[in-house]
């Protein structure tokens, strides 16, 4: 069978199709080619958001673990340096631990800000 007479057929049995049913069948069309496209745009949508979780969670134990560290020593360095500073924080806030909190929650504050500063100007950036 030719090409042309492929043609001529489905033009003829078109031109024979009522005109609802040729909305009918475009629509259904343009419906299931619709679908398609909401699914693969709505899988990467799932796949970034678990990928953001993910990093969020991976950029919170960072922060802790780095904020251990370093108020670790900001502890050490006030206390061999500035002993008598050392020793009026602690009457202060009445405990070393309480100190030692405090500038671990210092520090996590600090990481935390320091990334937000650095992801807005990565934003910005681009």
């Amino acid at each position: 069978m030719s090409i042309d007479r492929m043609f001529s057929r489905e033009l003829r049995r078109l031109e024979r199709m009522p005109e609802r049913a040729m909305y009918r069948q475009t629509r259904k069309f343009t419906r299931n080619s619709e679908k398609k496209v909401l699914e693969q745009f709505s899988a990467k949508k799932k796949v970034n958001r678990k990928k953001k979780i993910a990093k969020e969670v991976l950029w919170f134990f960072a922060t802790i673990f780095l904020s251990v560290l370093i108020s670790f020593m900001m502890f050490y360095f006030l206390g061999e340096f500035f002993p008598d500073a050392f020793i009026s924080l602690v009457k202060i806030l009445n405990s070393i631990i309480t100190l030692y909190l405090f500038l671990f929650a210092l520090c996590f504050v600090g990481v935390y800000f320091a990334r937000a500063v650095s992801w807005a100007l990565h934003t910005l950036g681009k």
